[in-house]
C-alpha cells in the first residue's frame, strides 16, 4: 500500500482536480487550526459546547474556513501538485489536533512514555531479533495476527456469553438481532415486534439489509437451543479483522512484531472492548470488510472488494457514507483505480441520498421519526440540509467535532492507542472522515463517548492510518539509521514499533479511558445472582417456542426466536398469550413503577393465571 509517485499515469484534468481538492483541503485546515491558535479568536474547546457566544465566533471561523478553503483550491489548482496540497493539509491538521489534545492530555503523555520505552527496548533485542529467524519466516505475519486474534475471540466470546448466560444481555441489542435473525430465517415479514412492530429495513430504526447474513445462526440457534450463537460470531468477526491486516502489513514491508502490535491495538482497545462485551451490534463488519478491501485493491481481486464493500454499505444507512469514502480513497491514492473510485463514491452517496430521503421515510412508522435524523439538529432539519449546514459551515462543524471535552477525550484515547499514527495518515482520514463526522457532529451524546459500540468502525479507520503511518515511518527511519551507520535496521524498527504499541495497548485502556478497563472482571453490578439466574432459567421453561410473548429488559434475549415477541407494553400484552416480568429486575427502557403496575393488573385479569411465581418473577399465561 505505497503511496503513488507524483508521475503516476493520470489525465491533466484529473490531476488538477486532485490537486485543487488538496488545495482546498489544506487551506481550509490550515486557516481554522491558525484561527484556533489566535488569541483573539478566544475559543475555548473544554467549555465551547456551553459557551454562549458560540454562535458568533463560529461564524468567524465559518469565514475563516471558506476563505482558506477557496484560496486553497484555487492554488492546488493553479500549481496542479496534489502533494502540496497534502503537506498543507497535514500542517493545519497538526494545528487542529494539538489545539484539541490539550484538553486531553492523558493520551499523549503516554504515547511519549511508550515511545521512549520502545526506543530502550530496540536497544537491547533489535540486533537479536534482526538475526532471528523468525523475522522473516514466511508465515510469521500470519502468526502475529493469529496470536491476538485467537486470544481476543477467546476473550470476547467468554465474557458476552457469560454477560448474556447471567441475564445481562438486552433487548437492544442482542434481542433485536436474534429476533431479526429468526425472521429472516423463516422468511418472515420484515417488522420487528422487539421494536414496536417497526421495519428493520429503516423507519425510526436502521437500514440494515447486511443482517440477513446472520440467517443460518437462527437455523443453529433452534436446532441447539441456545440464544448466543450471534455473540461467538461478533467475537469471531472482530477477531478475523487482524488477518487482512496482516496481509496489508506484510505488503508494505512491516516486520511481525510491528505486524502483531499494530493487530492488538485494534483488538483491544477502548472502543473494541465496549463494543464486544455488550451485546451484539450491525456495524461489527465494518472493520473486516474495510480491510478485506483495501486488500483485495492492493491484491487486483476486484470481485473481493466488491463483495465486501456490498457487505459493509449494508450494515447501516451511514455505512453507504463509509462506502464512498473507499471510493474517494482510490480517487485520491490510487491513480489506476480512480474512473472506478469516482463511480463507486458517486453510486454510494446517490444510495445514501435514496435511502434516507425515499426508503426510510417510506417505512416510517404513523407519528414517528427517523432516528439518523435526530442526531443533527444543529446543521439541519433533514438528511439534505444537514449535510449542506456542514458544508456551509465548517467552523461550526469543527468546533463541534471537537467540543465538548468528552469528544476530545474518546478521540485522544482512540488515537492515543495508536500512538497517534493515524492522525498523520491522509489515506486513514478520508477513511475515516464519514465516521467522524457521525459520531461527533451528533446531538446524540453516546455517540461521543466510548461506551456500547460507536468506537469500534473508528478503530477500523485508525488502524489502516497507523498501518500507513508506520509504514513511511519505517522506510525514513531506516534511511536515517543507514546514514549513521546503524546496523541490523529492520530488527530494530520492528521492535520500536512493535514494543511501542503494544505498550500503548495495555497503558491506554488502564491509564487514559475514561469508561475504565471494561475486561477488568468477568461480574458487573447489574449480573443476576446464580440464585436468580436459576429461578429465570425455571420461568422461562414453561414458555412454548412458537407463543406470542411479552418478556421484560433483560428475558427477551432469550425468548427472541419466534414472530412475536414484545416489550411490556400493554397495547402488546393484549396480543400475547405469555407475560414475563420481574419488579426488580430492569425495567429498561420503562420505569420500575410501570412495571409494578403491570403486574398488578395481571395480577386482576381474569383472562390471565398465574404460570409460575417464585420471589419478584412471574409469568402469566393467557386463560
Amino acid at each position: 500500500m505505497s503511496e503513488p509517485s507524483a508521475s503516476a499515469p493520470s489525465s491533466l484534468v484529473v490531476a488538477r482536480t486532485a490537486a485543487a481538492l488538496w488545495g482546498a483541503v489544506g487551506g481550509l485546515l490550515l486557516a481554522l487550526g491558525l484561527a484556533l491558535w489566535t488569541a483573539w479568536l478566544g475559543l475555548d474547546l473544554a467549555r465551547a459546547g456551553t459557551d454562549p457566544s458560540l454562535a458568533a465566533r463560529t461564524g468567524a471561523l465559518d469565514v475563516v474556513g471558506l476563505v482558506g478553503l477557496g484560496f486553497g483550491a484555487l492554488a492546488g489548482g493553479a500549481l496542479g501538485r496534489a502533494p502540496v496540497g497534502r503537506r498543507v493539509a497535514a500542517a493545519g491538521l497538526t494545528l487542529v489536533v494539538t489545539r484539541a489534545l490539550l484538553s486531553a492530555p492523558v493520551a499523549p503523555a503516554l504515547a511519549v512514555g511508550a515511545l521512549v520505552l520502545a526506543v530502550g527496548v530496540a536497544r537491547v533485542l533489535g540486533a537479536r531479533w534482526q538475526a532471528h529467524p523468525w523475522r522473516s519466516h514466511q508465515r510469521a505475519h500470519v502468526v502475529a495476527a493469529a496470536i491476538p486474534a485467537l486470544a481476543a475471540f477467546a476473550l470476547y466470546a467468554t465474557w458476552s456469553v457469560v454477560r448474556h448466560q447471567r441475564f445481562g444481555s438486552g433487548s437492544w441489542d442482542l434481542g433485536c438481532y436474534n429476533h431479526n435473525a429468526w425472521l429472516f430465517a423463516h422468511g418472515k415479514p420484515f417488522v420487528s415486534s422487539v421494536l414496536g412492530d417497526a421495519s428493520f429495513w429503516g423507519g425510526t430504526n436502521h437500514f440494515m439489509p447486511s443482517v440477513a447474513l446472520t440467517a443460518p445462526l437462527a437455523w443453529w440457534m433452534e436446532l441447539t437451543g441456545t440464544t448466543s450463537a450471534l455473540l461467538y460470531a461478533q467475537a469471531a468477526c472482530i477477531a478475523a479483522s487482524a488477518f487482512p491486516l496482516a496481509a496489508l502489513a506484510r505488503r508494505v514491508a512491516l516486520g511481525p512484531l510491528a505486524t502483531l502490535g499494530l493487530c492488538a491495538a485494534v483488538l483491544f482497545s477502548v472502543g473494541t472492548q465496549s463494543a464486544a462485551v455488550f451485546d451484539v451490534h450491525e456495524i461489527i463488519p465494518v472493520p473486516l470488510c474495510l480491510l478485506l478491501a483495501l486488500w483485495a485493491v492492493e491484491r487486483e481481486r476486484r470481485l473481493v472488494m466488491y463483495l465486501a464493500l456490498v457487505v459493509l454499505i449494508g450494515t447501516k444507512e451511514s455505512a453507504i457514507l463509509y462506502g464512498a469514502a473507499f471510493g474517494v480513497f482510490l480517487v485520491l491514492f490510487r491513480p489506476r483505480r480512480r474512473a472506478e473510485g469516482l463511480a463507486i463514491a458517486l453510486a454510494c452517496v446517490a444510495w445514501f441520498y435514496v435511502v434516507t430521503t425515499i426508503i426510510q421515510p417510506t417505512l416510517l412508522e404513523p407519528g414517528a421519526r427517523m432516528i439518523h435524523v435526530l442526531r443533527f439538529r444543529a446543521f439541519g432539519a433533514g438528511t439534505v440540509d444537514a449535510t449542506v449546514g456542514m458544508l456551509l459551515h465548517p467552523g461550526r462543524a469543527l468546533v463541534t467535532l471537537l467540543s465538548p471535552v468528552e469528544k476530545t477525550q474518546a478521540l485522544a484515547v482512540s488515537a492515543g492507542t495508536f500512538g497517534f499514527l493515524p492522525l498523520a495518515s491522509p489515506e486513514g482520514l478520508v477513511l475515516a472522515l464519514p465516521n467522524l463526522a457521525e459520531r461527533f457532529l451528533s446531538d446524540k451524546r453516546e455517540m461521543w463517548g466510548l461506551g456500547f459500540h460507536y468506537s469500534w468502525p473508528t478503530v477500523g479507520f485508525f488502524a489502516v492510518g497507523a498501518l500507513l503511518t508506520l509504514a513511511r515511518a519505517r522506510t525514513w527511519l531506516a534511511r536515517m539509521l543507514e546514514r549513521r551507520g546503524v546496523v541490523a535496521i529492520d530488527g530494530r524498527v520492528d521492535v520500536v514499533a512493535g514494543a511501542f504499541l503494544l505498550a500503548l495497548t495495555v497503558a491506554v485502556p488502564l491509564l487514559a479511558s475514561p469508561t475504565g478497563f471494561e475486561l477488568a472482571s468477568l461480574e458487573k453490578p447489574y449480573f443476576a445472582s446464580h440464585d436468580e439466574v436459576a429461578r429465570y432459567r425455571r420461568a422461562l421453561a414453561l414458555i412454548p417456542n412458537d407463543d406470542a410473548v411479552v418478556a421484560q429488559n433483560h428475558f427477551l434475549p432469550h425468548l427472541a426466536l419466534r414472530e412475536h415477541i414484545w416489550q411490556p407494553e400493554d397495547r402488546f400484552v393484549e396480543r400475547a398469550r405469555w407475560v414475563v416480568l420481574d419488579a426488580e429486575a430492569s425495567p429498561w427502557p420503562h420505569s420500575p413503577r410501570h412495571v409494578e403496575r403491570l403486574v398488578a393488573r395481571l395480577r386482576d385479569d381474569e383472562r390471565f393465571l398465574i404460570a409460575f411465581e417464585e420471589g419478584s418473577t412471574l409469568v402469566f399465561r393467557r386463560r
